[in-house]
């Protein structure tokens, strides 16, 4: 089969190079940290942990072994277009930046509650109010926090209809339009019950632990939402989930769901429509299906209308170009790097840096390094990494754009705080993350 990039291609793509003026980034602001007395344990690193059954208790999970998962953030416009960011803590209530009119952000947490234990989010208008309510992914479970107005959020999770199983450590959480009725949907990514460990005396986090299934809740337009994941079609399939992505695959005007685990191959589930949803996993090219894949992006790198996807696991980094109706065939090409081994930490992140039009690639090699690879027109070639500063130990790096402008980098250190980057120059495409 003909690959979407020979060596000819590549060799041509090396000698451009991104254009200076669009490719600089200047720090917008820095946070004090958030990680409080449950901190990783800095001799753990990102690797998994051994654990005493003796000492185990939900408790213990939360206190030891979820700080060691990686935190998030998420991007949205809470009220008359004022862009906002949260960083998700997650033994503390997380941070609420608002952007102020210098491009800058300040902290506004103190104006509203929040709760504690938070690993992941999401704005949403789910209910049209015109405002971005709070989604929130943990160990406490899916939370959700309803914008009321002068960034003030009102719990109304159980409300809302959203109620998840005591115990369920959630790793993120995904919206979007399933049905094409205008509201939002919802897919909360489950990882592990944190209420049953594994029965041995002693296990390892998170090897050791059963994976559980991801829930889909369907947006009933007034203001709740309803658990449809065993009509669905999507509760036969447990895993330890970390990421889920939501995108047309197969080009049929319906969103597909994609979920990445650490313990299992990813699954593909093709919208039928009616709320009907077939695994397709198998029928996607085995170069999807070879590993563990638990992070993810996606972005249409050579513009050719159909969504491709970067992966990583603890054995590979693949860009998966998709041929067509959901079938994803690896880019071979010997300049991308493996990826770090440990299970958690920042693996990678899609966007426009500079600023052509395509999305480029950043990724963290096996030796901790960073790496840029430009997009030139569909070919990726490696290039100078952008003046951020040291290779940082991250939690996530996450690509933020408001309104059609600059684009934002949050950076989510290990222990230290919160860096935020703006792009000069030419404001950039596209973000993905």
């Amino acid at each position: 089969m003909t690959r979407w990039i020979s060596f000819i291609a590549v060799c041509a793509a090396l000698a451009q190079q991104p254009h200076p003026e669009r490719f600089a980034f200047s720090r917008a602001a820095q946070f004090a940290g958030l990680r409080g007395h449950h901190a990783p344990n800095k001799d753990l690193g990102d690797h998994p942990a051994q654990v005493r059954a003796a000492d185990y208790t939900p408790a213990y999970a939360k206190q030891n072994l979820v700080p060691l998962m990686r935190r998030s953030a998420a991007a949205g416009n809470i009220a008359n277009g004022l862009p906002v960011i949260y960083v998700a803590a997650d033994d503390r209530p997380g941070l609420l930046l608002q952007s102020i009119r210098n491009g800058a952000f300040h902290d506004i947490s103190a104006r509203t509650t929040l709760p504690e234990g938070s690993l992941s989010a999401a704005f949403g208008d789910y209910d049209h109010s015109s405002r971005g309510s709070l989604f929130l992914a943990g160990a406490e479970g899916i939370t959700l926090y309803r914008n009321t107005g002068k960034h003030f959020f009102t719990d109304v999770t159980k409300k809302a209809g959203l109620r998840t199983s005591p115990g369920t450590l959630y790793s993120s959480v995904v919206l979007g339009d399933l049905d094409g009725d205008g509201f939002p949907d919802l897919l909360a990514a489950a990882y592990t019950d944190l209420n049953h460990p594994p029965e041995k005396p002693v296990f390892t986090f998170p090897n050791d632990f059963q994976g559980s299934d991801s829930r889909l809740y369907r947006n009933n337009r007034d203001g709740t939402f309803t658990d449809i994941t065993d009509s669905a079609g999507l509760g036969k399939n447990p895993g330890r989930a970390r990421k889920a992505i939501f995108a047309d695959f197969n080009h049929d005007q319906r969103l597909d769901i994609l979920i990445l685990r650490d313990n299992k191959p990813p699954v593909l589930y093709l919208n039928r429509g009616g709320w009907k949803f077939e695994d397709k996993t198998w029928s996607a090219g085995e170069d999807l299906t070879t590993h563990a894949f638990f992070d993810g992006a996606v972005a249409d790198f050579n513009h050719d209308g159909k969504p491709d996807l970067a992966i990583w696991s603890t054995h590979s980094f693949r860009v998966l170009i998709n041929q067509g109706n959901a079938v994803f065939e690896h880019l071979d090409s010997p300049f991308l790097p493996d990826p770090m081994t440990s299970l958690f930490g920042f693996r990678g992140a899609i966007a426009d840096l500079d600023g052509n039009g395509f999305d480029d690639v950043l990724t963290v090699d096996r030796s901790g390094e960073w790496r840029f690879f430009a997009n030139s027109n569909g070919h990726l070639h490696e290039s100078p990494l952008p003046a951020l500063g040291d290779n940082l130990p991250l939690d996530s790096l996450i690509p933020a754009r408001f309104n059609q402008s600059s684009l934002y980098l949050v950076a989510i250190q290990r222990d230290e705080g919160i860096l935020l980057w703006k792009q000069q120059g030419a404001p950039s495409h596209s973000t993905r993350k």
